[in-house]
């Protein structure tokens, strides 16, 4: 019974790990919806100083486009940031190409640009240490048990 229940309080962990998930990637996605509509303000504010200096037969004027390019730019880093983090949510990353693999994959199917290996060794501990469990009830038990502590199935030492 308990390991039922057991898979229970599992499933609603993971439940609340993916909704915890879900509203982390829609708060960042709507981060970065206002930063795309900073960036529509600040190429508009372009578009003025150019058409105005146009109009007043002026010079181009770079100092106030280099400034305001420069803000865009920062901008522009910060939707690429919080676009590697939902990426990083779904274990996904992108490549060069703009095409979004798996981040488990070697190569990208789109351009065949090689990925550098990621080097997880703490998941790879975590998978290593995996906990004794009954055959029976399926209930982690410890080392050196002789018997399940949850169903009483007598245990060999080779299961414990």
């Amino acid at each position: 019974m308990s390991g039922f229940i057991g898979k229970i309080k599992q499933g609603a962990a993971e439940a609340g790990k993916k909704a915890q998930q879900t509203i982390e990637v829609n708060r960042l996605k709507l981060q970065i919806a206002a930063k795309q509509r900073d960036m529509q303000k600040l190429y508009t504010q372009i578009g003025e100083f150019v058409y105005e200096a146009g109009k007043q037969k002026q010079p181009y004027p770079e100092t106030q486009v280099a400034a305001v390019t420069a803000e865009l730019q920062a901008i522009e880093d910060e939707i690429k940031a919080m676009q590697n983090r939902i990426y990083s949510l779904y274990d996904e990353k992108s490549c060069e190409c703009g095409h979004v693999v798996a981040v488990d994959t070697r190569f990208c199917p789109n351009c065949g640009r090689k990925f550098e290996p990621i080097q997880e060794q703490a998941d790879f501990t975590a998978i290593m240490e995996l906990k004794p469990f009954c055959p029976q009830c399926k209930e982690d038990i410890e080392p050196g048990m002789q018997f399940c502590t949850t169903c009483g199935y007598r245990l060999t030492e080779e299961e414990s």
